[in-house]
C-alpha cells in the first residue's frame, strides 16, 4: 500500500514488529551470550530492504534497519565469540508466498534455514541472502535491475491487481449474501 494509507496504529505496529523487537531481544540476550563467550543473533530482513521499494516504502525501510543494526553489531563483537548475522531474503514460500512446494524463486524455509546456518561464525561475513539463488539475484538486481521506472510499474500492476481481487471479494460478498464467495469454517 502507498505509505500515506497506512493509519497510525499500522505505522506504529510494524516499527515495533521489525524494529523495536529485535533491538530489545538482541539486547536482553547479549548479557547471557557475553557471559558464555559465545552465542549468535539472526536477524531477517528483507531483498526489498535494498532497493527502492514503492507500495513497501515502510516494510522495506524497517527492514533496512535490521541490517545495519545486525552488521554494525557483528563487527562491534569481532572476538568476542558473539555473531550477527542478517539474512535478506527474497520471495520464500510462507504465509505471504503460498505454495505447497518451493520453487527456484521461492525455495521452503528449511533451504532458507540451511544456507543460513551455513554462514554463522565467519569473521567476514555478516549478511547474506541464505539460499543461493537469491543471492544471484541481489547480485544482478544490483548491477542489472534496470530502471527505477521498471520497478515501480510492476510495483503499481501488483497493487492494481490487489485492488481488482478485493473489489471481485466485496462483490461476491453482496452477491452471495456476506460470506465473499468462501466456505464458512
Amino acid at each position: 500500500m502507498l505509505f500515506d494509507e497506512f493509519s497510525d496504529d499500522a505505522i506504529y505496529n510494524m516499527i515495533n514488529c521489525n524494529v523495536h523487537s529485535i533491538v530489545w531481544m538482541t539486547k536482553s540476550v547479549m548479557k547471557y551470550m557475553k557471559e558464555r563467550g559465545n552465542g549468535g543473533v539472526i536477524t531477517i530482513s528483507s531483498g526489498s530492504a535494498a532497493y527502492p521499494a514503492p507500495y513497501n516504502v515502510l516494510y522495506s525501510a524497517t527492514k533496512a534497519f535490521s541490517i545495519q543494526f545486525s552488521r554494525s553489531l557483528h563487527i562491534e563483537n569481532w572476538g568476542t565469540g558473539l555473531d550477527f548475522y542478517v539474512v535478506t531474503p527474497f520471495y520464500i514460500v510462507s504465509n505471504l508466498f503460498k505454495r505447497k512446494s518451493g520453487t527456484v524463486l521461492a525455495p521452503m524455509p528449511a533451504a532458507l534455514v540451511s544456507g543460513t546456518l551455513a554462514q554463522m561464525g565467519k569473521k567476514w561475513v555478516w549478511q547474506g541472502h541464505g539460499y543461493w539463488f537469491h543471492g544471484l539475484l541481489g547480485n544482478a538486481a544490483a548491477y542489472f535491475w534496470g530502471t527505477t521506472e521498471r520497478w515501480l510499474k510492476m510495483m503499481r500492476d501488483n497493487r492494481k491487481r490487489w485492488d481488482e481481487r478485493r473489489a471481485a471479494e466485496a462483490a461476491a460478498a453482496t452477491a452471495g449474501g456476506g460470506s465473499g464467495g468462501k466456505k464458512q469454517d
